[in-house]
């Protein structure tokens, strides 16, 4: 809160008696001072304030702890404060309290916890305009006129001159010009510019065009003269962009050379009008020639006075008609009203009617009877399928040619086929009356009457006098049971069921009982809904049967299915109690409660919402009680039956919260919350909610007992990009307890959200290499809430592979005690080389497009997530690249795209130099730069951010080839990191911390997998706010909103291009599945591992009486393709020196989930709604599982390995691979597992014989004794 003071003084006289008075007021003040509140700031909360006044305006300048300064400007005691202004001065963290004032008071020093900033008191020259520099509210900004910027009075040359520096918004210079808008085919028109606010311009005055034309001006006491541009200066106008071109018309002065006024001004174009009504309704002075069909300006060059057409009325026009039918196949002429028709003159052809028939054209002769009536001739027209039965045309009437005649009115031409569904008598003759359509029932057929002939053939027509359909038709009825007290509401559905609602008005019965039709459930030809009557005791089943008009066996109809009469019961229902407030769901249980039509569920006198039924169940949500808590009996109808049966719900008192623990969250939610309450069991679903910002999340709870219930923290709605900021408190929280309302916002909690914890990348490669045992270190921040009350801790579970580790947390690290890793597996030696190919074979075909250097979207893709949607534009351009090793041998070719950023580019000349050295081995791309050496000797270094960068609306975008216009062909360098390019950033307004910040950025903006591997890295600049792009702008990647990110292409489209991607890493995909799946084509004998370890897991299946070869099939997969093979498809890195980027790592995920899913023996079912991934692989994923299947088969089908052949194999694979594992650690991990099943290891060594010859068991004593002894 910024407080303006108001001090009232009585002074004290200060004499002998002065000391030692007693007295509770200050020194020589009498009253308290008061304080009167002029700005509060409730969100972001102040943390350092200093002020001074400046020309009458007392101006405060507060620090926030979001790292904000914002300015205030106080004009009085009694005016509310203004906030003009505020700058985001630090990037983290709150500004320290110290602010001081440089001695000319024009710089602010600030503070925060990392950096000292300088920053300038005013930003007069961010406003470029006076209107914007006038109402910022600053007060140390005004405009200067001459110069056109904002700056204070002082910084403004000659400002104590009339009209040269405005400090209001009135004073802002104003112009209008006479004429403000002129044809293109006028040329240097003299134009009067009327001024306002303008000082003397003794200096003299250019006007200019924009880019057109400039020219001096005449100054004629407040008017300026300018001319018009000539000839060959005027602008081109096309149709595409409307028939106006606006430009600026700019006064600049001679004395500055600065632009000081504009205004708009046309240059318009009537030729682009192609009709006379959009001629003669242009805003400009255009006019239309009648017979020559132009749009002019100038009426003089129209051939002759009665073509001149300058009023919309007096264009030649087609008028309103009235619906246009034309029957398919039928020759006849169509009349139109027009008006203002133009003869053709000599040398002009005559009328032509065009009709666009499905993309067709079709041109008709046409014959103007006089200027206000034309005639298409005697044609027939067609269109294709039965599926329309009223096609609109577009109609165009032209003359000589191509002259349209206006069509104000959009006038159609409705084709129609009589026989286009309405394949019943009914359906023929409910057809729009105008389209003369009638049943021909010889031939069974809606057709007009002369298509039906009349001698075998009758034909009903609606206004006929035998207009009435026979042989009605029952297809369907809804419902087929009912309760016997009626009021059945029975929808039967058929065909020719009357035309009219008196056709079917009685004879109607249901099961032999009356079924009474209802007007607003009829539709003529093939709905009835009638209401049932009651039936007798001695009914219980029969057919629909109905008579259309008259009782006659042609008009009569009876139902295929049977309508029943049932007995519904009611038995019990659950739950019998719930909270006075309502909204508990209530399941009644009975026989036969799916009869009827209608249910009405009331619990004393308050309705019970239906929600669902079945034939046992009626499922419905209670509503508050008027009656307080009682209990109540339930009442169901169904139709007209009451059901009879005592049940009764119990109202209780609502539940109630009284405490939770802890009072506290982390932004992302989902912490464990323990709630203590009353009457908590009444509730099913319990939910906890938090608002904040407009936005509600909720999360579930668990209900223990009657007073309490646990819960998982909702999330708090705020922005991603500030979840590891700021301490926040909900604008709401509370519970949803069915349809209590009195706990959704609990007043009395203070419940707090804490920053999210944030862990560091490893490093750049993402892999953290450790000697075995070693703990391993997370560092981080907000590990551990800075709760007030203490002792709060976050549940962390670390794994490494599958095992979770010991942890001990801090603020700022977490550290793991770490299960012995023993090594690392070594691939088999047969899949190399496929995988292998498959990664190169991804990594050349997503390089091949474009891919986004941040979000690591690519155009060619597997994964539908990391598919970029929108439409890039991109040219592959080859890079000619001087040899490193040897700058005087040829160089080397290298394909890149021109969309590609610098640090893509050195990626990419860095794989094709080094294309047979190892990744580790290769220089880095962040420490190499990137020179252009042009055809004029000149040298350039080409940086992904430098001055030249652009920045538009807070978004920068990383600098690319086509940003420098890096033509095909050129000739580019690596060379080692300079200090200081010439076009890099100027570091020396960035502080220390915000510099290294940005040096940071440009390292790693080119490597998406490094810091950001899966997510967008658009992190605002320190300094300016500012977020980096490279070809989509990602806004808010969160919620997927789309914002800037332009259209999505629809998911088809995208599909197709996932298709062909697939498509052409088929090859490689098969050769690596069918690899590993075989004990033939391997090129290597099968592991004995892998049939020794099948054989076991058949054993231990026989002997657990297990014999579902699902079971079987899955324990294998565990064992061998999911544990170890899908890592290293996923991981090739783990095996091969090689860098994967996010692109590579989202493909390569397809390709481990389909290898997962043809190791999967379940069924997966696609739909619509399948992950594209699923789809991806659907025709491929059965040959895989048969593979799967064969390759098991095999194995199984091999020769047993005996225990010797295993023991011998096992000695191998120790020596060959002696160095690489650390024995005592493997030895360790063994032991431990012993000592926790000593006995019975112990046990199952003394039954078997094997090991009895051995000793074993005597042996594992021995070492078990040993190694107590020594612990």
């Amino acid at each position: 809160m910024v407080f303006s003071f108001t001090e009232f003084y009585r002074l004290l006289t200060i004499d002998d008696n002065f000391c030692g008075l007693d007295m509770n007021a200050p020194l020589g003040v009498s009253e308290m001072v008061r304080g009167l509140p002029i700005f509060t700031e409730d969100g972001d909360r102040m943390t350092s304030v200093i002020a001074y006044v400046y020309k009458n305006h007392s101006l405060a300048f507060v620090g926030t702890k979001s790292g904000k300064m914002k300015k205030i400007r106080v004009d009085g005691p009694t005016n509310s404060a203004l906030e003009y202004e505020i700058v985001q001065v630090v990037d983290t963290g709150p500004i320290l309290r110290d602010m001081v004032f440089s001695m000319d008071h024009e710089h602010l020093y600030i503070m925060s916890e990392k950096q000292l900033t300088r920053v300038p008191v005013e930003s007069c020259g961010q406003y470029k305009t006076c209107s914007t520099c006038l109402g910022s509210g600053d007060p140390h900004c005004g405009w200067c006129v001459l110069h056109n910027t904002c700056t204070r009075k002082e910084r403004c040359e000659r400002s104590s001159e009339p009209r040269r520096f405005a400090s209001e918004m009135k004073q802002c210079v104003r112009l209008t010009v006479h004429p403000n808008n002129i044809s293109v085919s006028q040329y240097n028109v003299l134009l009067v510019l009327e001024t306002y606010n303008v000082p003397e311009l003794s200096a003299g005055v250019n006007c200019t065009f924009e880019d057109l034309s400039e020219m001096d001006g005449l100054v004629v006491g407040n008017q300026i003269q300018c001319i018009s541009p000539a000839a060959k200066e005027v602008p081109q106008i096309i149709m595409e962009n409307g028939d106006h071109h606006i430009v600026q018309l700019q006064l600049k002065s001679k004395e500055t050379g600065m632009t000081f006024a504009s205004t708009s001004f046309v240059f318009y174009n009537c030729s682009v009008h192609n009709s006379c009504l959009s001629c003669v309704e242009s805003p400009y002075r255009c006019h239309w020639c009648k017979y020559r069909h132009v749009c002019t300006h100038d009426p003089r060059s129209c051939s002759f006075q009665e073509g001149r057409v300058k009023l919309p009325e007096d264009c030649p026009q087609l008028l309103q008609a009235d619906k246009i039918l034309v029957p398919v196949e039928v020759i006849k002429p169509i009349t139109l009203k027009a008006k203002n028709l133009p003869q053709p003159q000599s040398g002009q052809r005559g009328y032509e009617c065009i009709l666009t028939i499905q993309g067709n054209e079709q041109r008709v002769p046409a014959l103007r009877f006089n200027s206000s009536s034309v005639q298409c001739q005697n044609t027939s027209y067609s269109y294709e399928g039965m599926e329309i039965n009223s096609l609109p045309v577009e109609l165009t009437v032209v003359w000589n040619g191509n002259f349209n005649i206006d069509n104000p009115a959009q006038n159609k031409v409705h084709l129609y086929k009589c026989g286009a569904m309405r394949d019943s008598c009914g359906l023929c003759l409910k057809a729009d009356p105008d389209f003369e359509c009638g049943w021909c029932e010889g031939q069974n057929q809606c057709t007009l009457k002369h298509h039906c002939p009349i001698q075998e053939n009758q034909w009903l027509e609606l206004s006929g006098t035998k207009g009435k359909c026979t042989n009605p038709r029952i297809t369907d009825i809804i419902p087929v049971t009912g309760p016997r007290e009626g009021g059945t509401k029975v929808t039967i559905r058929g065909e020719n069921l009357g035309l009219e609602f008196r056709d079917i008005a009685s004879h109607v019965k249901v099961a032999g009982v009356e079924c009474k039709p209802l007007v607003e459930g009829y539709i003529p030809a093939e709905q009835i809904v009638c209401e049932m009557g009651e039936a007798k005791p001695s009914q219980h089943a029969g057919f629909v049967e109905i008579c259309v008009a008259e009782c006659k066996p042609e008009f009569m109809a009876r139902s295929s299915q049977l309508y029943y009469f049932m007995t519904l019961t009611l038995s019990d229902l659950k739950p019998k109690r719930g909270p006075v407030s309502g909204g508990t769901q209530v399941t009644i249980t009975g026989t036969n409660l799916n009869a009827g039509s209608n249910v009405v569920v009331t619990f004393g006198r308050q309705p019970c919402l239906f929600y669902r039924r079945s034939t046992k169940h009626i499922v419905c949500n209670t509503t508050a009680s008027d009656d307080g808590f009682d209990k109540v009996k339930v009442s169901v109808r169904v139709d007209k039956a009451k059901i009879h049966q005592e049940l009764q719900f119990e109202y209780m008192e609502d539940p109630t919260i009284l405490r939770i623990e802890p009072e506290w969250s982390i932004i992302s939610g989902n912490t464990p919350i323990a709630v203590w309450g009353t009457h908590l069991d009444l509730i099913q679903n319990p939910q906890i909610r938090a608002k904040h910002g407009g936005k509600e999340h909720v999360n579930i709870c668990e209900v223990q007992n009657a007073t309490e219930m646990t819960c998982q923290a909702p999330a708090l709605p705020v922005d991603p990009n500030h979840q590891s900021e700021l301490t926040e408190r909900p604008e709401e929280f509370g519970f949803i307890l069915d349809n209590v309302q009195s706990l959704l916002i609990l007043n009395k909690t203070n419940f707090t959200y804490y920053p999210n914890p944030v862990f560091e990348a490893f490093n750049p490669s993402g892999i953290l290499e450790l000697k075995p045992g070693t703990p391993i270190i997370l560092k981080g921040k907000n590990l551990i809430p800075p709760v007030t009350a203490g002792n709060a801790k976050l549940n962390y579970t670390v794994l490494i592979g599958e095992k979770p580790c010991v942890v001990t947390v801090s603020d700022v690290q977490l550290l793991c005690e770490s299960p012995n890793l023993i090594g690392r597996h070594k691939v088999m030696e047969c899949a190399g080389e496929p995988l292998f190919s498959l990664f190169c074979a991804i990594k050349q075909q997503m390089e091949k497009g474009p891919i986004d250097s941040i979000t690591g979207e690519a155009r060619y893709s597997l994964s539908e997530d990391k598919l970029i949607r929108q439409q890039i534009d991109y040219k592959t351009l080859v890079l000619s690249c001087v040899n490193p090793d040897n700058v005087n041998s040829p160089e080397i070719p290298v394909k890149i795209l021109n969309c590609d950023t610098i640090t893509q580019v050195k990626e990419k000349i860095l794989d094709a130099i080094f294309k047979n050295v190892p990744c580790s081995h290769r220089p880095k791309a962040a420490d190499m730069d990137l020179e252009w050496r042009q055809v004029s000797g000149a040298r350039m270094i080409l940086q992904d951010e430098d001055i030249t960068t652009k920045i538009e609306n807070d978004w920068k975008r990383l600098n690319t080839l086509a940003h420098y216009q890096v033509p095909d062909g050129s000739v580019v360098a690596l060379v080692s990191k300079q200090v200081t390019a010439y076009n890099a950033v100027n570091n020396s307004t960035v502080s220390r911390t915000s510099a290294s910040k940005y040096e940071n950025m440009i390292r790693y903006t080119g490597s998406p997998d490094s810091l950001r591997s899966r997510t967008p890295m658009i992190t605002p600049d320190l300094e300016s706010g500012v977020k980096m792009w490279h070809l989509v702008k990602n806004h808010e990647h969160g919620d997927q909103k789309e914002g800037d990110r332009g259209s999505k292409m629809v998911s088809e489209i995208y599909l197709t291009r996932l298709l062909a991607t697939k498509g052409t890493l088929q090859k490689f995909v098969d050769d690596l599945f069918e690899t590993i799946f075989s004990t033939a084509h391997r090129g290597s004998a099968l592991p004995l591992a892998i049939k020794y370890m099948f054989d076991f897991l058949d054993e231990q299946a026989d002997k657990h009486n297990i014999h579902d070869p699902h079971v079987r099939h899955t324990w294998k997969s565990n064992c061998l393709p999911l544990r170890f093979w899908v890592n290293m498809i996923k991981n090739p890195q783990f095996v091969f020196d090689i860098h994967k980027n996010s692109i590579t790592d989202a493909c390569l995920s397809v390709v481990a989930q389909t290898f997962m899913d043809s190791c999967s023996t379940s069924e997966h079912r696609l739909g619509k709604d399948s992950p594209s991934n699923k789809l991806l692989y659907a025709k491929d994923i059965p040959s895989y599982k048969n593979w799967v299947e064969r390759y098991y088969s095999d194995i199984g089908k091999m020769p047993a390995i005996s225990d010797q052949d295993m023991n011998a194999y096992l000695a191998e694979q120790s020596r060959m691979h002696m160095n690489e594992f650390n024995t005592m650690s493997a030895l360790s991990e063994i032991y431990s597992y012993v000592g926790k099943y000593s006995e019975e290891i112990l046990g199952a060594l003394d039954q078997d014989d094997q090991a009895g010859k051995q000793k074993l068991a005597y042996k594992l004593e021995q070492v078990i004794t040993l190694m107590s002894i020594d612990s």
